[in-house]
């Protein structure tokens, strides 16, 4: 994925039916640039929005979706221009 340095990314999830739906019963949901041994938490806000650094270059974007039902990782290649 590209994005541009302080551009605004909003993350989407979807309700799976068939497995019971309801993920968003109290879910923590976390996100983080890593590079190297360098790891830059990101603030989400209440809408699932945030906002990416300054910091040019290629990078691996982790997010954890963490609820009742459990925890999921996606993780993705991301480069900053």
């Amino acid at each position: 994925m590209k994005v541009t340095a302080n551009e605004k990314v909003s993350l989407e999830f979807q309700e799976n039916v068939r497995n019971g739906g309801d993920i968003w019963t109290d879910p923590k949901i976390t996100v983080a640039l890593l590079k190297d041994e360098q790891r830059i938490e990101l603030e989400l806000h209440e809408n699932r929005e945030f906002q990416i650094p300054n910091n040019k270059g290629g990078y691996v974007l982790e997010v954890v979706f963490t609820s009742s039902r459990g925890t999921a990782q996606y993780v993705g290649n991301i480069l900053i221009q």
